[in-house]
């Protein structure tokens, strides 16, 4: 990996939360931070705010203090992501809304990538009216094991062309 790359994984932001909750989320996190760790610095929910404003507030201050070459985010992260329209950027089932999809530079539509899951169908027609790269996964759930190879592939493949 030759770029200066960023990871932003899903915050925790259950109130209340029963055991099985927790669980859950800590095994996803887990799944994505080792999957997806290979290709930078990672910030997970040690480290990352737990309300949507102060995530964004989070995620701008740290491309703007760091200047990565990529982003990468999941979820909630992604979401946000979504929503600053800055090149080389990869979604992974974000949240689009149709305000995400207004005025987006040339540039951003060409490097911005998104991978959806079953789940996010609505979300990944949504992206595609505007960004013209995106894999739909028909499983219930994203295998980051399997799409970590091919956002390294892109990065690389980029930064090439650069």
């Amino acid at each position: 990996m030759k770029s200066k790359t960023f990871v932003f994984l899903n915050p925790f932001t259950i109130e209340n939360p029963s055991r099985e909750q927790q669980t859950d989320f800590l095994y996803e996190d887990m799944m994505a931070s080792s999957a997806l760790g290979k290709l930078g610095k990672v910030y997970d929910y040690r480290e990352l705010p737990n309300t949507e404003e102060e995530l964004k507030v989070f995620i701008e201050g740290k491309i703007i203090e760091e200047k990565p070459q990529w982003v990468v985010a999941t979820d909630l992260s992604a979401s946000v992501l979504a929503g600053i329209k800055i090149p080389n950027r990869i979604l992974i089932n974000p949240h689009i809304s149709f305000a995400d999809l207004n005025n987006v530079p040339e540039q951003v539509r060409q490097t911005t990538h998104g991978f959806f899951d079953e789940s996010h169908e609505s979300d990944y027609e949504r992206f595609c009216s505007v960004y013209p790269n995106a894999m739909l996964s028909l499983v219930p759930e994203m295998d980051y094991d399997r799409i970590a190879p091919i956002i390294e592939g892109i990065i690389n493949h980029e930064d090439d062309l650069n």
